[in-house]
């Protein structure tokens, strides 16, 4: 017995101990875009949250900690080289040369969403119709080149001096501007989760104007083989488990369920 321990124990010290501890990985979200990430008591929480921890709790090879705070020190933080991956990221290479991409995880719909009473509500035709409009939208985010040429013309114009999806919601409902352009369902959820059309008239009631592009999302990563050595291991196990997520049904049991769940007003 005593000669087994201690070849055991031989056989331990031939080895450096960190061959056997588990890769620490950062990993930094966005806190204040419901229903998908936010931040709650504290912790992460939303929609990308429900999803992802599922997956990272099938990588046995990391020990993943995630951080939430706002998206632009969140991009930030990626830049610098000091976390090692952020969600949920669209696509955009040009802009973000510095982000790499997981397989697609979801699919978001961005549209624009007004009060009825605004002139703005009854147009169609993007961006013709919309010239000198005034958008609020969360700051830090692109909202794809149908939007961001438009913007870079100065045929319209935009308000980022809010971060979640319920102060500029806010913005729209007190008329500090026209509309507001995000994801639909989280647009949606936070209208019905605040009560924003409650105390609005027929005619004055917050309603989805026109979709503007359909946006893929990604966990996006930064390639820095000297910090981050165990990227390509990452990657792979996290596209794996994702895929299986998907095929096995899973990922959309747990998007509908979270989708009903957060359908219920907040007391």
């Amino acid at each position: 017995m005593f000669l087994y321990i201690k070849v055991i124990l031989s056989l331990i010290a031939m080895f450096p101990l960190g061959l056997f501890a588990k890769n620490k990985v950062l990993i930094v979200a966005d806190a204040g875009y419901e229903p998908y990430s936010y931040e709650k008591e504290g912790k992460p929480s939303g929609l990308y949250y429900e999803l992802l921890k599922v997956i990272f709790a099938r990588m046995a090879d990391f020990e993943i900690e995630i951080h939430t705070m706002p998206w632009k020190r969140a991009l930030n933080e990626l830049k610098i080289n000091k976390a090692f991956a952020i969600y949920p990221p669209y696509e955009r290479p040009i802009e973000r040369p510095w982000i790499h991409y997981s397989d697609k995880i979801l699919e978001e719909h961005i549209s624009l969403f007004c009060r009825k009473d605004n002139p703005y509500a009854k147009k169609k035709k993007w961006p013709d119709d919309f010239k000198d409009i005034l958008v609020a939208k969360n700051s830090g985010f692109i909202m794809g080149d149908n939007f961001e040429k438009a913007v870079k013309s100065g045929y319209i114009k935009t308000d980022e001096g809010a971060l979640t999806s319920l102060q500029n919601l806010q913005k729209i409902k007190k008329k500090y501007a026209d509309c507001y352009v995000n994801d639909e369902l989280s647009i949606k959820i936070a209208l019905f989760q605040n009560s924003l059309n409650e105390d609005l008239t027929e005619n004055e009631k917050i309603v989805k104007v026109i979709d503007l592009v359909t946006e893929p999302t990604f966990l996006g990563y930064v390639k820095n083989k000297s910090l981050f050595p165990y990227e390509e291991k990452f990657i792979a196990q996290f596209n794996y488990q994702l895929k299986l997520l998907k095929t096995s049904g899973e990922l959309e049991k747990i998007y509908n369920n979270f989708i009903t769940n957060s359908l219920t007003k907040r007391k």
